[in-house]
């Protein structure tokens, strides 16, 4: 199916008030502890424009330009919440591996010891995971990611799959958060607020992705889970992930993808051991389902 198609899986809908998985003693994931089951995301709502734009100037190179101004207006934050990602005019492999196609990502290192994570972000409880370095690259029509995930002996190896395909963060995945509107604080149910999750062991235990959107008109989050490219492989220390995520599939409030272009945005890396337990997830910048605590992603 080409890029940008969706999956016919039938749209669900999760309450504000619906309870989200219980670990341990009681304990519930971040994203959930923050008013949410898990991240949000956009599940090919029809509110938007259509597909993303491109500006109407092109910078060296080729890159769209976004306007001057756009929906979102990105807060005063630390330096170590400004993140980046660099345009490239060809598309890098998604072959489950970094190769000389990604040279020129920005990389961003998610792990207990990150400065960066020490600083702007959270580490709740205690994930099996030495460290995810994420890559980033963008053009008119994708955003790319790679991960390099190095998990610790307690998570290897790395198939754990939870018991539901939208508690995919109860397991080993990813996650990226976006906001491209001005709403400040929690806001998981506002209209282009999203999270899109990958992770080597979604339902049916094959790699896949899950996205999640808010829903103002119903206060609700939409769940979807899109055929776009993703591919795992796996090593003796976790596992190398590569996806690509349409920009037309976050245009719920309807922005311009260029350069210069701004979205609230941060990574979270969930882990767990073989059996789901021990379980743990890291947040580059922020707390949760709070856009106003991440950092700001602007395209390059």
């Amino acid at each position: 199916m080409p890029v940008g198609a969706e999956a016919s899986t039938p749209r669900r809908r999760l309450l504000r008030g619906a309870a989200a998985t219980v670990l341990g003693a009681g304990l519930l994931p971040l994203a959930a502890a923050c008013g949410s089951t898990g991240p949000s995301a956009n599940g090919g709502k029809t509110s938007g424009s259509g597909p993303a734009k491109s500006g109407s100037a092109s910078a060296a190179g080729g890159e769209p330009v976004a306007p001057a101004s756009g929906n979102y207006s990105p807060p005063a934050s630390s330096p170590q919440a400004a993140l980046t990602a660099p345009f490239t005019a060809a598309a890098p492999a998604l072959k489950g591996a970094v190769d000389a196609s990604w040279k020129a990502a920005s990389k961003y290192v998610i792990s207990p010891d990150s400065s960066v994570v020490q600083a702007v972000g959270k580490v709740w409880p205690s994930p099996p995971l030495n460290s995810s370095t994420v890559h980033l690259l963008w053009d008119a029509k994708n955003l790319y990611v790679a991960e390099e995930r190095v998990q610790t002996s307690q998570g290897l190896p790395a198939t754990y799959q939870p018991a539901a395909p939208n508690n995919m963060y109860l397991g080993n995945s990813l996650g990226l958060f976006f906001a491209n509107t001005d709403f400040g604080t929690a806001s998981y149910t506002e209209d282009g607020h999203y999270t899109v999750w990958g992770g080597p062991t979604g339902n049916g235990g094959a790699p896949e992705i899950w996205l999640r959107a808010g829903d103002s008109n119903s206060n609700t989050e939409d769940d979807t889970y899109p055929t776009w490219p993703i591919s795992i492989k796996t090593n003796s220390t976790g596992y190398v992930m590569t996806m690509a995520i349409p920009w037309s599939s976050l245009q719920a409030v309807p922005w311009t993808v260029g350069k210069g272009a701004a979205l609230a945005f941060t990574l979270l890396a969930t882990a767990a051991g073989p059996s789901g337990s021990p379980w743990g997830q890291i947040m580059l910048v922020g707390s949760g389902d709070v856009p106003n605590t991440w950092g700001v992603l602007t395209l390059q």
